[in-house]
């Protein structure tokens, strides 16, 4: 499954309530892995998200940890706590794909192919916006379709949207293609 939230940076809540409704349906459950595209941070308001953050615990049957303070926008890229515990807290083996960072699969999505040892390993691959700064869109997706597990997915699109905050920017908030429950 490939979800994508491209937003402005980082994790929002909107990713909460879909593990919500992923996890009810099936689609999703604790032991699975976990590919980010861009090691992502929790936003303050992902923080802030207490109800959503106690139903996610809840739903994956696992005991909520300390995530992180919020550090403001203006902090946000030096400061903003890591996603990776948050994954990891739920049960998901957890991988991070990026150019620069601690503990990441380094991989140049302009230019490079997968690993073949994750190729086709990841149950969910998520983009918080990271493939907007790459060049060759072509080679992006490719490396994200290379990263999910065969018949999780097939080829689907969305439905762009203007978002108000950002006038004349085009966004794109999910991408869920249609997948088999597990």
């Amino acid at each position: 499954m490939y979800l994508v939230y491209v937003h402005f940076m980082g994790l929002w809540p909107k990713l909460l309530e879909d593990m919500c409704e992923l996890k009810r349906a099936g689609f999703v459950n604790r032991g699975g892995r976990i590919a980010e595209i861009g090691q992502q941070q929790l936003t303050d308001q992902f923080l802030h998200a207490d109800k959503l953050l106690a139903e996610v615990y809840q739903l994956f049957e696992a005991p909520r940890i300390r995530l992180g303070t919020p550090v403001g926008a203006d902090n946000f890229t030096e400061h903003a706590p890591l996603a990776r515990p948050f994954w990891q807290s739920l049960g998901f083996e957890y991988v991070a794909i990026d150019l620069v960072g601690d503990n990441i699969i380094k991989l140049d999505l302009n230019r490079d192919a997968v690993p073949l040892q994750l190729q086709h390993t990841q149950d969910i691959v998520l983009n918080g916006g990271t493939t907007e700064h790459v060049a060759n869109q072509d080679n992006a997706f490719r490396c994200i379709h290379d990263l999910t597990k065969p018949g999780d997915h097939d080829p689907c699109g969305a439905v762009p949207r203007i978002d108000d905050a950002r006038p004349g920017e085009l966004h794109v908030e999910i991408l869920l293609a249609p997948m088999q429950r597990k």
